[in-house]
């Protein structure tokens, strides 16, 4: 039975959110073929108490701890990851899709001679089968893998962000703290970190956020969804061809190229609904789609639709509240 192996990745004393999104990942695996859940944590004694949250959702938590870890270092953590993998058997290594785990997990297969399934967002048991489910060619067809002997070999995998629902438990978590020694000689030299600027309004945080889309048609109709969104007490955000069009600055994006959110009513206007945007938002509470374009995906995943313009029905809502 594998030991399922979750990469904890933290930044600026906090942890990544697409970690989540591999616990979430290693639940649902759990529940279906069984084997323990670890956490792994690379960092140093003194960020330790950042992870106090992992305490009791997973049946192990590793910290491997130098000085050298504080912050993300590709060859530093390359080493550590690889060393500590060496002494494990039969295992998944979990990471979320970041941009750190674009440029560990293929090294890391690479280094251990392993396979590796990337952007993974499903998992299915048929029969005897198990079926990794991703999106292919830029998110326009969904296909399925299967590992041939997938019962005797190991796995890195890494995880689409928002794919997979992340839900504490509670378990009795055994702690394996490790001082490990790395030679800090290396080849790249990182100058700075910087933190991501969020902006006036971080939308990863709101309750209510009201979206719009390319069906939005042109900049004057933006006071009206604005109107909307303060009656509402929610926030703008917007898909890919919202931002790139200028009505809302890049930290309102939602998708894999911008923010994953989880609010109590996301309220899609003009939104289709490709797969770089479901992906950030399907997790809502409550989705509410307005598109004058019936066949548009973002109705798939929607609670409740309305076919129409939404220049038509946002007015009339205002009249309303």
């Amino acid at each position: 039975m594998k030991e399922i192996i979750v990469f904890i990745e933290h930044r600026f004393s906090e942890i990544l959110s697409n970690s989540y999104d591999a616990l979430g990942f290693a639940y649902e695996w759990q529940k279906l073929f069984g084997g323990e859940i670890s956490c792994l944590v690379l960092t140093s004694e003194e960020k330790k108490d950042i992870f106090s949250d992992l305490k009791n959702v997973v049946n192990k938590i590793y910290f491997l701890k130098n000085k050298f870890l504080e912050n993300y270092h590709p060859e530093l953590y390359l080493k550590a990851l690889k060393d500590f993998l060496k002494e494990k058997e039969n295992y998944l290594f979990l990471l979320g899709q970041t941009s750190n785990a674009y440029e560990l997990a293929p090294s890391l297969a690479t280094e251990l001679s392993l396979p590796i399934l990337t952007d993974i967002n499903g998992i299915e048991k048929t029969d005897n089968e198990i079926n990794f489910i991703r999106y292919f060619y830029g998110g326009k067809v969904c296909g399925k893998v299967e590992v041939a002997d997938i019962d005797k070999k190991s796995l890195i995998i890494t995880i689409q962000t928002g794919s997979f629902q992340f839900e504490k438990r509670e378990i009795n978590s055994e702690i394996i703290e490790k001082e490990i020694n790395l030679d800090n000689e290396k080849n790249i030299e990182i100058l700075e970190y910087k933190k991501e600027e969020t902006g006036e309004v971080d939308i990863s945080k709101a309750e209510i956020i009201i979206g719009i889309g390319r069906g939005l048609r042109d900049k004057k109709n933006l006071p009206i969804v604005e109107e909307l969104a303060k009656k509402l007490k929610g926030v703008l955000a917007g898909s890919r061809p919202a931002i790139d069009a200028g009505w809302l600055s890049k930290d309102r994006q939602i998708g894999s190229s911008g923010k994953t959110v989880k609010p109590k009513l996301y309220l899609a206007l003009g939104i289709s609904g490709a797969f770089q945007h479901i992906v950030g938002m399907k997790n809502s509470d409550l989705i509410i789609a307005i598109n004058k374009d019936p066949n548009a995906p973002i109705f798939s995943i929607s609670h409740y639709g309305i076919v129409e313009d939404l220049t038509k029905i946002v007015p009339t809502l205002l009249k309303k509240l």
